[in-house]
């Protein structure tokens, strides 16, 4: 499992509800007027996997239009 996803104690995913589910969680743990550091790393990783979802989400929609053009993929 990927740093980031074990920081936010979720297996990998692309949703998004998800992902902010868990970070809000973690947050309730990991608070940054307790302990800075591990805030910070808990913000790290949900700015990442939402990046990541993100990112997978547009890929996933420039393929789709690109397929609905006659495009094919190997």
């Amino acid at each position: 499992m990927n740093y980031h996803w074990a920081v936010l104690d979720i297996a990998p995913t692309n949703d998004l509800k998800v992902i902010k589910r868990a970070y809000a969680t973690q947050l309730k743990i990991h608070r940054p007027e307790d302990s800075a550091v591990q805030f910070q790393c808990l913000r790290e990783a949900y700015e990442w996997a939402c990046e990541t979802c993100v990112h997978k989400f547009h890929l996933y929609d420039q393929y789709e239009a690109d397929d609905a053009g006659g495009n094919h993929y190997p």
